[in-house]
C-alpha cells in the first residue's frame, strides 16, 4: 500500500518492556490493519514514521535522520499508561519503507538524490491525504524536513484549501525550488499554493541567508521570530501569541525540527536555542490554542553518519508527542 509497512501484534510486543503492576502505552495502542480501522470514531491522532535522510544528503546535511523513528517508537511504546497517557485514541499507522531509495541513493550527487526525493514526496502526501480524509490527526516523525512538502500537500489537498503553517525550527527552509531537497519543502509548498500563511519561531541569524531574510521582509505571508531576539526581549510566550494570531484563521500544521533544541542531536545540531522544557511549553500553548491540523517531528537523529549519538533522542521525541495528543483540546 505505497511503501506503508504495518506492526503486528507480535512486533509491538518485542519492543515492550513489560513489569508487573504497570500498563505500557504499547499495550493500549491500536494497530492498524485496514482503512476502515481509520473511520474509528474514538481515534483521533495517527502515528506515523518516514526514516529516510535521502533530503537531507540531497541538502548536504549529516545523515542519520533515518533513525529517529525506530527509537521513538521503541521509547513511546514503554511509556507509562496512566491517567495522564491514554493511548486509545491513537492508532499506529506504521511507517513508509524506502529501503530501494536508499540503495540507490549510495554515492550519488545531490541532483540524483532529488529525483529520489519527489518519489517521497508522493508516498507521503498520499498518506497523510488518507488520514486527513477520515479527519484524523497526523504525527509524523523521522526523516528530514524535506517531508513538511508532502505532508503540506496531502493536507491541503484533503482539506481542498491552502493551509498556515507554524515552523519551530533554527531555519526557515525556503531555500530556491531548483531542485528538491530538506532546504526547501515550504518553498515548494508555496509555490504550489499548499502553503499560505507561515510562520517560523526560532531562527538564527547567523544561519539565514540574505534571500531566505529578504523573503521574509518583503512577504505579507510569512512571519519570523529570531531566537537572537528572545534571548535579548524574554517574551517567548508573548512571541509564540503572536505567531498563533498571524496564522489561526484556517487550519495550520505544526512542525518542529529537532535542531531548535539546544544540543539535540540533528543534521544541524547547535549550542544555542530553546530548552526542551521551553519546546515542550511551546507545543502546549500551540496545542490548546491553536488546534494543529498536524505535528511533524523532524531532522532528530539519535544515530548520526558522523558517529555522534544520543540515546535520549527517542525518549525526547516521545515527551513530544505525548505532549501533544495529552493537551489536544479535542
Amino acid at each position: 500500500m505505497n511503501r506503508l509497512q504495518t506492526y503486528d501484534s507480535t512486533k509491538i510486543n518485542s519492543l515492550i518492556n513489560y513489569r508487573d503492576g504497570e500498563t505500557k502505552y504499547g499495550e493500549k495502542i491500536k494497530l492498524f490493519n485496514y482503512l476502515t480501522d481509520l473511520e474509528n470514531p474514538k481515534i483521533k491522532f495517527v502515528l506515523l514514521g518516514i526514516p529516510e535522510d535521502i533530503g537531507v544528503r540531497a541538502n548536504h546535511g549529516i545523515a542519520g535522520t533515518k533513525s529517529a523513528w525506530d527509537a521513538t517508537l521503541a521509547a513511546l511504546l514503554n511509556v507509562q499508561y496512566n491517567e495522564f497517557n491514554r493511548a486509545e485514541n491513537v492508532i499506529l499507522l506504521g511507517h513508509l519503507d524506502f529501503k530501494d531509495l536508499d540503495n540507490l541513493s549510495e554515492n550519488q550527487d545531490a541532483k540524483f538524490l532529488s529525483k529520489l526525493v519527489c518519489e517521497i514526496d508522493f508516498a507521503v502526501s498520499f498518506w497523510v491525504n488518507k488520514i486527513q480524509s477520515y479527519n484524523k490527526i497526523p504525527i509524523i516523525i523521522g526523516g528530514g524536513h524535506n517531508n513538511s512538502f508532502g505532508i503540506l500537500k496531502g493536507t491541503s489537498t484533503a482539506l481542498n484549501k491552502s493551509i498556515n503553517c507554524i515552523n519551530i525550527d533554527a531555519h526557515a527552509d525556503l531555500r530556491a525550488t531548483d531542485y528538491r531537497h530538506s532546504g526547501n519543502g515550504f518553498s515548494f509548498a508555496m509555490e504550489n499554493g499548499y502553503l499560505n500563511k507561515y510562520g517560523i519561531l526560532g531562527l538564527h541569524k547567523n544561519y539565514t541567508n540574505q534571500y531566505t531574510i529578504d523573503l521574509i521582509t518583503n512577504s505579507t505571508n510569512i512571519k519570523g521570530i529570531w531566537l537572537d531576539d528572545l534571548i535579548h526581549k524574554n517574551n517567548l510566550t508573548e512571541s509564540v501569541s503572536a505567531l498563533i494570531k498571524f496564522l489561526e484563521a484556517t487550519s495550520c500544521g505544526l512542525e518542529l525540527d529537532i535542531d531548535v533544541i539546544k544540543n539535540s542531536l540533528s543534521s544541524a545540531t547547535s549550542p544555542t536555542g530553546f530548552t526542551l522544557e521551553e519546546t515542550r511549553n511551546i507545543i502546549y500553548q500551540i496545542t490548546t490554542q491553536l488546534k494543529p491540523a498536524y505535528f511533524h517531528i523532524a531532522e532528530g537523529a539519535p544515530d548520526l553518519a558522523n558517529g555522534k549519538k544520543d540515546e535520549n533522542m527517542g525518549k525526547l521525541i516521545s515527551y513530544l508527542i505525548t505532549d501533544f495528543t495529552r493537551n489536544y483540546k479535542i
